[in-house]
């Protein structure tokens, strides 16, 4: 599997969020409200703070459970 950095994983996350809301048929308020924060500004980090954080505590939380089966 190829390493990736936590900014490429975020990007990532984003666009397949964005695109299941796509899909989806853009319904979702929650799913609208997550994406509005998750949008990341010029310097590649997110209009929230906190929601970057999060996320770079769900990576940490993942490569501690590496090992485990989903």
């Amino acid at each position: 599997m190829t390493e990736i950095s936590v900014k490429i994983a975020y990007e990532a996350a984003f666009i397949f969020i964005r695109e299941y809301y796509i899909r989806d048929g853009g319904n979702s308020q929650d799913i609208e409200s997550l994406l509005s924060s998750m949008i990341p500004g010029p310097s590649g980090r997110s209009s929230d703070p906190a929601m970057r954080e999060f996320f770079e505590d769900a990576v940490g939380q993942a490569l501690k459970e590496e090992s485990s089966p989903l």
